[in-house]
């Protein structure tokens, strides 16, 4: 429930030991490496001697294995279902273990194998295609009798082959029989269909070009067939038989390289995340600063982990100095939180980490978020099959950290909505044992019946509004002292918090005429105290008094300054959604459930079997659809509240997020 305090960290070893020092960092994951050169005086430079960072057997090993993987992702796709996709997770392995499963595989051996194989297959696919191209040229003219490389080489006589439209062909015809000379000319017709006739014209060498001019003008398409030593007929078999082979070999190749793929594809990924590994451990030594003599890393470290750090720095043979940050440094953020609370930080993380010396706010974020999430979705039925079904996702993908914990979150946000579900007696959109203005159960349940006490549920929203507000004005007042922004604290948040808290009181005697009077004057004294400080010292930047007093009356309302008396009832009026969310998945389960039952029939048994199974139907339908677009309503307008109507009253973000240097994975995680 804090921000864990931070050391600055510098290491000083010898030059040759930069290595080493990157492996053991490495493995301890407790050290965030930052850039020494930041800041660094330039007459250091003159001394350091700047580490080869160069890896090019790495480099090129490693494209190797990130082609192997484009292989087997080619032949044999990793198929995701949305759920796998969304909340599935890389195989946990242990250091040891990934480095056994990458030597298992020679990248060096078997990637120009594999890229030989890979051609071989592209070629046979190449080839499978050309021989499809000319059977598709060749099938309309099978039945010509004529070898094709006779039939160009012809020197005396010219054979045309055409294809042309019935149209275009009667057009072509009346222009050889109107030049007088149709004898010369000679039409064979190959094929036809519907609309096409496939043939040849022949005629003396040297009317070819008349020929050719008349095909152009009856818009008659030519057709240049392949030359080969044999029939169309012949050479279709051949085709044919050629065809089934390349398909036979294509399909061999591709059936071998997916067992590969299946087979080598764990090897290689372990593979790519040791060498990528590796490569990451040869640029860290660039954040370094290094002489002939001396070489100095620098980072943050948990407070916490402080003497594993000594122990580190004494295994290496490296001097450590530690000290605490400086005011104008600006260390990461590590949150740290119980157990039940930890989800709850990934909203922070959505919206952006506090900064290192403000506050953490994920017990506030925690109960609000829980508070609003349950009065929206608020039943129990709904609350459960949630709880159930990140259980599920849990058991079935083994999530890694992130996902683990949003599920989590799920789960407690399902075990809150369940019991605002018992306290308003609602079990998908029904109230067992319970029948308004009937006696309740036990007494006591419901507390509120949200489809009939309909201005009670909105008040209890827009109660939750004020408390939520308050709290927030409040939050920011403990911010700002921790900041050490005294004025702030007081003539803002504190000025603020004493005039709301004043008009409460007041107001509350309006409406409650049982409370004393003495309530209502000291509702108003302390009102007008706060409204006076604001007036006075809101506009404590302007120069002039009038421009204060000015800025001060104006932040009243809300245009300037902290806060504002509009905002104020704008963002408790927000809070009403809490109960219109709940009152809109009350009343659609109780459509659900009317419209089931009127389907389902007890006219007698025979109708009630038949019917029966129609009712359950369409009330699961509207369960299934409205217990989703309700959990997303939920979750969504909760958010909201979260990150508009509450965070902009005291949360400062613009932290950045501890990230030591450890041992990271594409393909496979190392954390349990």
């Amino acid at each position: 429930m804090s921000i864990a305090r931070m050391l600055h960290a510098d290491l000083v070893c010898d030059a040759g030991a930069g290595a080493d020092l990157v492996s053991r960092l490495e493995r301890a994951g407790i050290l965030q490496v930052i850039d020494l050169h930041q800041g660094l005086p330039e007459e250091l430079g003159v001394i350091e001697r700047r580490p080869d960072l160069d890896a090019p057997g790495l480099d090129e090993e490693l494209q190797k294995v990130r082609q192997v993987l484009e292989t087997f992702d080619r032949f044999l796709p990793v198929k995701k279902g949305m759920l796998q996709g969304f909340f599935g997770s890389p195989p946990f392995v242990t250091e040891q273990q990934l480095q056994e499963i990458a030597e298992r595989l020679d990248a060096d051996r078997y990637a120009p194998e594999l890229q030989q194989r890979t051609e071989e297959h592209d070629r046979t696919i190449s080839e499978l295609e050309d021989a499809r191209e000319l059977q598709a040229r060749l099938a309309p003219w099978e039945a010509l009798d004529l070898d094709l490389a006779a039939l160009a080489s012809a020197r005396h006589s010219s054979i045309v082959t055409v294809q042309a439209t019935t149209t275009q062909h009667e057009t072509l015809s009346t222009l050889v029989r109107e030049s007088g000379a149709g004898s010369d000319f000679a039409w064979q017709e190959v094929g036809h269909d519907d609309r096409t006739l496939w043939g040849g014209w022949a005629t003396l060498a040297d009317r070819r070009a008349d020929l050719e001019g008349w095909i152009r003008q009856a818009g008659v398409s030519p057709v240049h067939l392949p030359d080969i030593a044999e029939t169309p007929r012949v050479a279709l078999a051949r085709l044919a038989t050629k065809i089934a082979t390349l398909e036979s070999r294509r399909d061999a190749l591709a059936s071998s390289l997916a067992a590969d793929a299946a087979e080598k594809r764990p090897l290689a990924q372990a593979l790519h995340d040791e060498l990528a590994n590796q490569r990451k451990n040869t640029r860290v030594p660039g954040s370094f600063f290094s002489t002939r003599t001396v070489t100095v890393a620098r980072g943050w470290v948990l407070e916490r982990d402080r003497v594993r750090l000594e122990a580190l720095a004494a295994e290496a043979g490296a001097d450590l100095v530690l000290r605490k940050p400086l005011k104008e440094e600006s260390p990461p953020v590590f949150l740290v939180n119980r157990r039940l609370l930890r989800p709850y930080q990934i909203l922070l993380e959505m919206f952006g980490l506090p900064s290192y010396t403000g506050f953490d706010p994920t017990v506030f974020v925690g109960v609000a978020m829980t508070l609003f999430y349950s009065i929206c979705l608020g039943d129990v039925g709904y609350g459960l099959v949630q709880v159930l079904l990140a259980v599920l996702l849990k058991r079935k993908y083994k999530p890694a950290a992130g996902t683990r914990l949003f599920l989590d979150l799920f789960v407690q946000l399902g075990i809150g909505a369940a019991c605002f579900g018992l306290l308003t007696w609602s079990f998908f959109g029904t109230s067992p044992g319970y029948k308004p203005g009937g006696p309740k159960i036990l007494g006591i349940l419901p507390l509120i019946s949200p489809t009939n006490d309909f201005l009670l549920i909105i008040g209890v929203g827009l109660a939750v509004g004020v408390l939520v507000q308050m709290s927030s004005i409040g939050a920011g007042l403990v911010n700002a002292l921790k900041n050490g922004d005294v004025k702030a604290a007081i003539f803002d948040f504190g000025a603020w918090l004493a005039m709301l808290f004043g008009l409460q009181l007041w107001a509350a005697t309006k409406f409650l005429p049982g409370l004393p009077a003495v309530v209502s004057t000291v509702g108003l004294a302390i009102m007008s105290l706060g409204a006076l400080v604001i007036i006075g010292f809101a506009g404590r930047d302007a120069k002039t008094i009038g421009g204060r007093l000015a800025t001060g009356v104006i932040s009243l309302y809300g245009i300037v300054g902290a806060y504002g008396i509009v905002s104020y009832f704008s963002d408790v009026l927000s809070f009403s959604r809490l109960a219109i969310l709940n009152l809109t998945s009350g009343f659609i389960a109780m459509v659900g459930n009317l419209l089931g039952s009127l389907v389902t029939s007890t006219a007698g048994v025979l109708a009630t079997i038949l019917t029966l199974p129609f009712g359950i139907l369409i009330v699961v339908l509207f369960h299934v659809l409205n217990v989703v677009l309700s959990m997303q309503g939920a979750f969504i307008h909760s958010l909201r509240l979260n990150y508009l109507e509450s965070f902009g009253r005291y949360y400062r973000g613009g932290g950045r997020p501890f990230l030591p240097l450890r041992r990271e994975g594409t393909h496979y995680r190392f954390e349990q």
